[in-house]
């Protein structure tokens, strides 16, 4: 992030030397030091730090360093007071103080009052194997808040929202249960030809939403399908 000088965060290079799994962003590198405190009751300008989470509790990743931005440039209010940056991103350090990221806050879904963050969920799609591309997102729903759901660029023709489902409800081990919680797991699939992205790469959520929408009104379409929710949520 600019706001941070870049990198704050990495893996050990012996790690990935060696052949060993990833674990999540890696640990803070040493100019900086990287807080998880309670999301939402800090922001950049306060003077106070927020109350700082034990190991494995998601909450706010937060950046401290002597390389932070003093500001913005024409918002001088929003200064970056104690050398501190709070981030969009929510995440957990685990007992060997590596970063995970979970989501971002702007963007989590609430659906009958589950919080739900899209990166888990598109990470997890992504580890299926079926997927080229994917972006979930919620769209609004009259009963529960909001709906999760996922737009996708399949990797063959083979792929179809119930093997995604499928995969996604497997059990990944004994000991671990399903990939993802029910409520987790998308109600309503999209499949696309490719993701509307800008100049940059990034994803254009607004005119993917859009999609979306116009699409979820003809249930009839191909291109959309949706699933209902093991607990008895209506397709609508």
């Amino acid at each position: 992030m600019t706001e941070t000088a870049a990198m704050v965060s990495a893996t050990d290079p012996q790690t990935i030397l060696q052949g060993k799994p990833l674990l999540g962003s890696g640990r803070a590198m040493p100019h900086a030091k990287i807080k998880i405190e309670r999301a939402g009751q800090s922001l950049p300008g306060q003077s106070l730090p927020g109350q700082s989470l034990p190991v494995g509790e998601v909450g706010q990743v937060v950046v401290y360093s002597d390389a932070i931005a003093i500001c913005y440039h024409n918002a001088p209010s929003l200064d970056f007071a104690q050398d501190a940056f709070y981030t969009d991103d929510l995440g957990y350090l685990d007992a060997d103080a590596n970063l995970h990221i979970t989501g971002r806050a702007s963007g989590k879904i609430i659906s009958g009052g589950e919080n739900i963050f899209p990166t888990e969920v598109e990470a997890a799609l992504r580890n299926t194997g079926q997927v080229r591309d994917v972006c979930v997102i919620g769209l609004p729903h009259s009963t529960w808040g909001e709906a999760v759901s996922a737009a996708y660029v399949p990797v063959d023709e083979t792929v179809s929202p119930e093997s995604l489902k499928a995969a996604l409800v497997e059990a990944d081990g004994e000991a671990l249960g399903p990939v993802l919680s029910r409520y987790k797991i998308p109600k309503h699939w999209c499949s696309l030809p490719h993701l509307p992205r800008n100049e940059q790469g990034k994803i254009n959520r607004s005119r993917l939403i859009t999609t979306l929408l116009a699409q979820q009104k003809t249930l009839s379409s191909p291109s959309v399908q949706q699933l209902a929710a093991d607990d008895g949520e209506s397709a609508d």
